[in-house]
């Protein structure tokens, strides 16, 4: 019974879940949004507050630009505020600031008769673009819920680039336990015989008797005929 059971507690823990990754949660700088003329300033402060909370929800780490922004001097301030942010140098040096591993970009702007809502997301250390989504077309009751469709795209494609998942190790294959035969003392156990081919016959008996016959050299077999 001992071997079966350690057979099943092996496969147990080889398949039992991995702990959970004690990785530290992607920072994300919250740069200023991007929007052009038309778009009601309400509903920027508004769409900044939502995506915000939810990148909070998502488990990443949210900076804001006022927090990096307020210990700089006026001029270097009032230069990293109105940078164009779809220039690299600007993101690069609003990422460098916050310290954070991307910085992300708001865009809110008419379309047509509605708006265009969504969210660009660049490498911090660099300012090179990493993922974009955004939808066209949405009233303005539906900008926060084109936000959050845009996040639904965006942030999975960033954390599978900055905290890809491990790779799983192979499943292990539990080892086979052997029967072992009941045996009952005084009984006598059969022996097992030869193995055999398939195909192949066994041997026969050649007609050779057990006993041997050993014929002396030089004598002659006389025989008895009837006169």
């Amino acid at each position: 019974m001992l071997i079966p059971f350690l057979a099943a507690l092996t496969l147990v823990v080889a398949q039992a879940p991995a702990p959970p990754s004690s990785a530290k949660p992607v920072t994300v700088l919250l740069a200023p949004t991007d929007v052009t003329r038309g778009t009601p300033r309400y509903l920027i402060g508004t769409a900044q507050e939502h995506v915000a909370e939810q990148l909070k929800a998502r488990g990443l780490e949210v900076i804001r630009v006022e927090d990096v922004t307020r210990t700089l001097p006026k001029k270097k301030r009032t230069a990293m505020m109105r940078c164009n942010r779809t220039q690299p140098s600007c993101i690069a040096s609003l990422g460098i600031a916050a310290k954070t591993d991307v910085v992300m970009v708001t865009e809110i702007g008419p379309y047509l008769n509605a708006y265009k809502a969504g969210v660009r997301v660049y490498t911090a250390h660099d300012g090179a673009p990493l993922v974009e989504e955004s939808v066209p077309g949405v009233s303005e009751d539906q900008v926060l819920d084109a936000l959050s469709k845009s996040l639904d795209v965006v942030v999975p494609r960033t954390l599978r680039v900055l905290r890809p998942e491990p790779v799983a190790p192979p499943p292990v294959t539990p080892p086979v336990a052997q029967q072992t035969p009941n045996v009952t003392p005084g009984e006598k156990q059969p022996v097992p015989g030869p193995e055999l081919t398939p195909g192949v016959q066994p041997p026969t008996d050649l007609g050779l008797s057990g006993t041997s016959t050993v014929e002396t050299p030089g004598r002659r077999k006389w025989a008895w005929v009837p006169a």
